[in-house]
């Protein structure tokens, strides 16, 4: 018996020095050994727990939890009882069994009420703190995380210090206070990068430092917390954690425009992150996924994966209205983007902040040009805030489309060239190439064609090399101006021979209707024929039927569809608005009837299932005739 004693005494020993060498798995497996040839004490069984976590055994590590928990309660050790209490809490709170996890805090909090203050009233403070902001309470999360910092400074606690730190900074960050609480975060970083707190601790740190860089849009501070975190997991034999570090690489990668990089590391983290046990953070996974397809054009793709997110507790928000913005279906990204921001509290900015240039871009699809001004002056409020040039990039584009969209296309210019060169600072070829568009748009504006091609072109050349499908196929779009003033309206019709922005002339009047007539014209640098469509006078002089026209060719030429034409381009010619779209060569309906008197069934049933396809994908993408 006491050799027996003696020899589960070493394997414990042995289990403790593979924890201080980091070897997770011989720990693990010494620990299982040991336990089984022998009892564990509640300090063996809370050490075994952190192996297991390390090792991604979650069910293990709260069953191990609990086993230490009890034996605490029945040896009357309250304060380490209380300890134990908060790690099942924040263990369960991982993996989003909250009830489960407020159990478990509530048994803490009971715990501690008589006893001096001690360790655990500190992680006590800190753990509410983070509740507290999860929930959008601020106030109530500084007073909690300045409290941790008190306790952990009269205890001597050095994890707890650094832990009430950290959190002290991610509320001050939130609140604004951005100089304030990133002074905080650094200090909780310079404890980590010591050495001097556990890799539980340390992980977390990192993880939560990364995070506050990313919400302030800070991409350069975030790339390199990234990289010293990845390798401090490399050191460490860390798991998990390396799973959380690949999701804020995938994000800096596809800001950077390495969208396949980029996909790699989002997938393989959300592989790690599922083995670990981390559902909520396996969601910001498939979320990173959803916007990299997105930007690829792969549609299906980016929905697949906005799902999962969703399914995971991730808001697919605003991806997901984006998507539905470049399926056509304005409306339905309109209300998704828009409940999305009304959700979010005023108070926390830097959230509103991350959906915001995307309702900017959805409202102006969407004709609700107030809205986009008001979401424009909300986010130009946050830059006097969190001054930091990802977020300044994101205002500056959204102002300038806004300028553009409204008629104030000098302004435009200088507002969008300021963008394109804060994105090019970034590194973000993206965003660049997308703000170079808007900033074409502007110049054609003024007249300048030649400038104008340029920045297309250069948004082109970068959208090509990114692979970036959809964006690509909108550097032949248009977006909505300001609609033409009655005065300006020339009392001639246009006629074949004129030439429409200097490369797309009218050769001939193929139809005319109650809106428009139709010409048929060739673009005068491809030789490409094509059909343009051009508001009668009295019509072009009426801004709603504009507006109508011009979202209408922006909304048709996002569809795809066989029995839907092809939209190539749309703008104001001598005050008039027009489209330019795919040339139909044949016979007109109404011809084929005048021809043969009466359709047969099968030729009926042909052309109005064709023109019944067209339509579905017409409604779909929110056009109604």
């Amino acid at each position: 018996m006491i050799s027996a004693m003696l020899e589960g005494t070493s394997r414990t020993l042995a289990a403790h020095d593979a924890m201080k060498r980091h070897a997770w798995t011989e720990a693990l497996d010494t620990f299982a050994t040991a336990d089984a040839e022998s009892t564990l004490t509640s300090a063996d069984l809370r050490i075994y727990a952190d192996a297991a976590h390390w090792c991604a055994r979650t069910e293990l590590t709260g069953e191990l939890l609990e086993r230490a928990f009890t034996g605490l309660v029945a040896a009357d050790v309250k304060s380490e009882a209380a300890e134990v209490a908060l790690l099942l809490c924040g263990h369960h709170i991982h993996l989003r069994q909250h009830a489960i996890g407020s159990g478990w805090l509530r048994r803490s909090e009971r715990i501690l009420t008589d006893l001096p203050e001690c360790i655990a009233h500190g992680h006590l403070a800190w753990t509410r703190s983070m509740l507290a902001q999860s929930k959008g309470t601020f106030d109530a999360a500084l007073a909690f995380a300045i409290e941790a910092v008190a306790v952990a400074e009269r205890t001597g606690d050095r994890n707890g210090l650094a832990m009430g730190l950290l959190r002290k900074g991610r509320v001050l960050v939130k609140l604004g206070k951005v100089t304030e609480g990133m002074a905080d975060i650094d200090e909780a970083m310079v404890a980590a990068m010591s050495g001097e707190l556990t890799p539980d601790i340390t992980g977390r740190i990192y993880c939560a430092t990364i995070a506050a860089c990313h919400d302030l849009c800070d991409y350069d501070r975030a790339g390199e917390w990234t990289e010293a975190a990845r390798r401090w997991c490399e050191r460490k034999s860390i798991t998990g954690f390396p799973g959380i570090c690949r999701v804020h690489r995938a994000e800096l990668l596809r800001l950077r425009g390495k969208f396949r990089e980029a996909e790699v590391e989002a997938r393989q983290a959300s592989e790690e992150l599922r083995e670990f046990g981390a559902l909520d953070i396996t969601g910001e996974a498939f979320y990173e996924i959803g916007e990299i397809r997105l930007r690829m054009g792969d549609l299906d793709e980016a929905m697949e994966a906005f799902r999962q997110a969703h399914e995971l507790g991730r808001d697919p928000q605003p991806g997901l209205a984006l998507l539905w913005l470049e399926r056509g279906r304005i409306e339905t990204a309109h209300g998704l983007i828009s409940r999305a921001v009304a959700d979010v509290p005023r108070e926390d900015a830097l959230r509103r902040v991350r959906l915001l240039p995307a309702l900017v871009e959805i409202a102006l699809a969407a004709a609700d040009i107030e809205g986009a001004k008001a979401a424009v002056a909300e986010l130009e409020s946050s830059t006097r805030i969190f001054t930091t040039p990802g977020i300044d990039a994101a205002a500056c584009t959204a102002r300038g489309a806004v300028e553009v969209a409204t008629g104030e296309s000098k302004s435009a210019i200088s507002t969008l060239r300021r963008a394109v060169q804060l994105w090019q600072q970034l590194d973000a070829p993206f965003e660049g190439a997308q703000a170079r568009l808007a900033l074409a748009h502007a110049y054609r504006a003024q007249g300048d064609d030649e400038t104008a091609q340029l920045e297309t072109s250069a948004a082109r050349v970068a959208l090509e090399k990114l692979g970036a499908v959809l964006a690509l196929q909108r550097t032949r779009e248009a977006v909505p101006v300001r609609p033409p003033a009655i005065d300006r309206c020339p009392d001639s019709p246009p006629a074949p021979g004129d030439v429409i922005d200097e490369r797309v002339e009218l050769l001939r009047l193929v139809g005319g209707g109650g809106m428009g007539m139709v010409f048929e014209a060739r673009n005068q640098r491809t030789g490409r024929h094509v059909a343009v469509k051009l508001l009668r006078r009295e019509l072009a002089t009426d801004p709603a039927a504009c507006q109508r026209l011009l979202q209408e060719a922006i909304a048709c030429g996002r569809i795809q569809h066989p029995n839907v034409v092809d939209v190539y381009d749309a703008g104001i010619h001598r005050a008039r608005p027009y489209v330019v779209m795919e040339l139909l060569r044949g016979e007109s309906l109404g011809a084929r009837l005048d021809r043969v008197g009466k359709l047969g069934i099968a030729d009926a049933i042909r052309i109005v299932s064709q023109s019944l396809a067209g339509l579905t994908a017409a409604h779909k993408a929110g056009i109604v005739h």
